[in-house]
């Protein structure tokens, strides 16, 4: 599954932001479509990295959809 196969088709027009390279960037909620269709809300952090001689990301992504369903309910 790509980037926009994961996004709800409404979020993808925000998905397209620019931000430095270098910059730790740390984002959330955003939603994420599974490939039966449940819709989870994550928190993403993404980290620069120089993996095998290349600069690269690290991106790492957290379930919080019942920490996020719970604040909802109250």
């Amino acid at each position: 599954m790509t980037i926009n196969d994961i996004r709800p088709s409404e979020d993808i027009p925000t998905l397209i932001i620019k931000n430095d390279p270098n910059d730790l960037v740390i984002s959330s909620p955003w939603r994420h479509r599974t490939r039966t269709g449940a819709t989870l809300y994550v928190e993403i952090s993404s980290h620069p990295v120089v993996f095998d001689g290349k600069n690269s990301k690290l991106v790492i992504v957290n379930d919080v959809t019942e920490r996020k369903l719970l604040d909802e309910k109250q």
